[in-house]
């Protein structure tokens, strides 16, 4: 097969680990692969396959006519266009309609924000719409599949959900002294609001207020600045400067992993998330809100990782839970990882979908 992956660029994000992980998984089984970026490259760019052609089109606007008509030409020569995020199935669409593109696209929707009641939704135009529900859908998530089916009345015949996946790596031989007090917490997450990263901030100081020895990493990129403002007053005005670090140059969570002691998740909706798959393939037990299809997996399978509320004594109590038996839930959780989030089982199944929409 040929396919091209499109997306905006590969910065620090969900769904651009996920386009690394797909072309490279594709290009290794002996398939073509391209990776189209529309505005600029990103650093994950580096992570791609050699064997991974890439595409920068460095768009200058929207309606750039250089970019679109190069974009048709580019498009042309593949099988499938694997379109990531409901915005750039937008550009998409402007180049079909003006060049024509005669292959058949797939939109892969990692967005969780329209689960959220009260957080504005992704519009698409009637006549996007309109040309959408000729091509195919892929949601990260059953529940993101659904909504997507009723708010934008697909044909359920060409939507289909699959969870996120990584490639699971050797990491860094470096481990926190599990005898020691200490509790070196690591947060992934972009400052977006819906990640709830103030949540972390208060827990960390509730646990100081209880003389529980602690440190939290934050990694992730001030993609929300008034926000990411907001956050680090709450760090200064709460005296926590000397116990909460923020690491926007982190672009492989993998090689840092290793040194702490748990992980904690707190979003307040999610489609993955892909963060908890990292931890997992890194044997770090975590602490996680119930959000995301990953969280309703676990709570079956490992039901002390997840948490259905933002208590703050609860999650306290939890990650206490945790670090009393850290060996026997880095073992549980890695093997969990192996049976249920391989990345051999998500390359069959993308392959199918693949197979069935250029058949």
């Amino acid at each position: 097969m040929r396919i091209l992956h499109v997306i905006s660029n590969l910065e620090v994000g969900g769904a651009e680990k996920m386009v690394v992980t797909i072309a490279n998984a594709s290009v290794q089984a002996g398939h073509t692969v391209g990776v189209c970026l529309l505005v600029n490259r990103g650093p994950l760019a580096t992570q791609l396959d050699s064997r991974v052609q890439v595409y920068e089109l460095n768009r200058q606007w929207r309606f750039d006519w250089r970019a679109l008509k190069t974009f048709a030409t580019w498009a042309r020569q593949y099988d499938l266009l694997h379109v990531h995020l409901k915005h750039n199935v937008k550009y998409v669409y402007v180049v079909n309609l003006l060049f024509g593109i005669p292959v058949p696209v797939l939109l892969h929707d990692h967005s969780a924000e329209v689960l959220v009641d009260g957080v504005p939704k992704t519009r698409l135009p009637f006549f996007v719409l309109s040309w959408l529900r000729s091509q195919h859908y892929l949601a990260v998530s059953e529940e993101l599949m659904q909504w997507a089916v009723q708010n934008f009345r697909l044909d359920p015949n060409r939507a289909s959900w699959l969870g996120n996946a990584i490639a699971c790596k050797p990491t860094a031989d470096v481990k926190p002294n599990e005898q020691s007090d200490m509790i070196k917490l690591l947060l992934v997450s972009n400052f977006r609001r819906i990640k709830n990263i103030e949540f972390a901030v208060a827990l960390v100081a509730e646990m100081i207020k209880r003389n529980i020895p602690v440190t939290l990493d934050i990694v992730g990129k001030p993609l929300d600045k008034a926000y990411y403002a907001e956050i680090k007053n709450a760090i200064q005005a709460g005296g926590l400067s000397n116990n909460i670090n923020i690491l926007e140059d982190v672009s492989d969570v993998s090689g840092i992993i290793p040194a702490y002691t748990l992980g904690i998740h707190c979003s307040k909706a999610e489609t993955g998330p892909l963060v908890l798959l990292e931890f997992m393939c890194g044997g770090l037990p975590f602490v996680a809100a119930n959000s995301g299809g990953i969280s309703r997996d676990l709570i079956v399978y490992l039901p002390k990782l997840i948490i259905s509320d933002f208590s703050i004594q609860e999650w306290i109590h939890r990650m206490l839970q945790l670090k009393s038996d850290l060996k026997n839930f880095k073992a549980h959780i890695v093997t969990l990882f192996d049976e249920l989030y391989s990345i051999n089982r998500y390359q069959d199944k993308i392959f199918r979908l693949y197979y069935s929409i250029i058949d």
